[in-house]
């Protein structure tokens, strides 16, 4: 799930309103909200790449060991 930001509530991260960017401490910005947002996005893709990555090693490595038995 993204990262929503509210002008009353601050960043909502994983359920939580964070009034100040929980890396740097200072407020909110147009510039940091948008940042943030994109860095999410960019590690939410990294990590659904590296899952599909993993699942396609281990896919393979079942069919070398099948293929090693017969």
């Amino acid at each position: 799930m993204l990262p929503q930001f509210s002008e009353e509530k601050g960043m909502r991260i994983k359920s939580h309103y964070w009034l100040v960017h929980p890396q740097t401490g200072k407020k909110w910005t147009q510039e940091s909200v948008a940042e943030f947002i994109n860095s999410h996005k960019a590690n939410e893709q990294a990590a659904k790449s590296e899952n599909r990555l993993v699942a396609g090693v281990k896919k393979l490595a079942t069919g070398i060991k099948a293929f090693k038995k017969s």
